[in-house]
């Protein structure tokens, strides 16, 4: 009878952490989205293959391929495996662990790119300040560009850089942003850009335009800068709870191993790891996804987006 007992007490444990895990991870979930309830409409596609992925990489400022990201994500998959064998000895933990290393891989690259893509927006009303000071002081617009290219914000430096080397090798300004304006995506990059082409085409005075996109973007920062400091122990603490199957496992398995071992080093135990593990996979995601979602600037639509591009 006590060997029973000792058979069903590590599951019973374990079975009640994942089921208060799950209750908590997706009340959490559903809170934190309240938010975005009214951001419904995204505007353009985010794409997908090797384009779409070289595009968040340049959208996160990683200097790297998307070869070279998949590499580095077949051999965390790998180590990620090993740790999942180690911790628990079992199938599931490896398959688990291989699964969990390039999930977040992935997720880290996404937050940066959040974060990189704020920042960026964020930078864009300095670059609009640069512009407008530069031009009123009678100077023409590849030398406000160029001003960008040297003291604007850094996040914004190398593209600002690029167009303007592009320019002095004789590429028309359109051409010189619109590759910025493709991999960026950003809606104040697309209004900011045509401002450009605009002055740059047919002249006329842009400062009082220039002006309020700056301020428009100065508020709209303000806005989630507050969003995002409310959000951020909240979406830490979902987070943790969401890993917290695992962590318990790890713990029993070094600390009550005759409690745990009898029971999940057979097929129904490695089943039910699965099992926790594919529920605290959908409690991250869902916990990343909505609780992160009012701070997300929408990708712009460009060409290939328009339903005459694609047919």
């Amino acid at each position: 009878m006590d060997v029973i007992w000792r058979w069903l007490y590590g599951p019973n444990v374990l079975a009640a952490v994942v089921g208060a895990s799950g209750i908590l991870a997706v009340f959490f979930a559903l809170f934190i989205a309240a938010p975005a309830g009214s951001v419904r409409r995204v505007t353009g596609r985010s794409g997908g293959g090797l384009d779409g992925l070289a595009r968040r990489l340049a959208q996160a400022n990683l200097p790297v391929t998307p070869e070279e990201f998949l590499r580095v994500g077949g051999m965390i998959a790998l180590a990620g495996g090993i740790v999942g064998y180690l911790l628990t000895r079992t199938r599931s933990g490896f398959l688990l662990g291989g699964v969990a290393g390039p999930f977040l891989y992935w997720g880290h690259l996404e937050a940066r790119r959040d974060k990189t893509r704020r920042a960026y927006q964020a930078a864009l009303a300095r670059v609009a300040a640069i512009v407008r000071d530069v031009v009123a002081g009678g100077e023409d617009l590849v030398t406000a560009m160029t001003a960008v290219a040297e003291r604007g914000p850094r996040v914004v430096r190398g593209d600002f850089r690029e167009a303007v080397s592009a320019m002095n090798t004789g590429v028309p300004l359109e051409q010189a942003l619109d590759r910025m304006r493709r991999v960026r995506r950003d809606p104040v990059l697309d209004v900011l850009v045509d401002v450009l082409v605009v002055h740059y085409q047919h002249g006329g005075r842009m400062q009082a335009v220039l002006a309020r996109l700056a301020s428009a973007v100065r508020r709209r920062t303000e806005v989630m800068r507050r969003v995002q400091s409310e959000q951020s122990r909240t979406l830490w603490e979902a987070r943790i709870v969401s890993v917290a199957p695992f962590i318990a496992l790890a713990v029993f398995r070094f600390t009550a191993p005759e409690l745990v071992i009898p029971f999940y080093s057979t097929v129904a135990g490695e089943m039910l790891i699965l099992a926790v593990g594919a529920m605290s996979a959908f409690s991250y995601w869902l916990v990343t996804t909505m609780g992160t979602r009012p701070l997300r600037v929408l990708e712009s639509a460009t060409e290939e987006d328009l339903p005459e591009a694609r047919q």
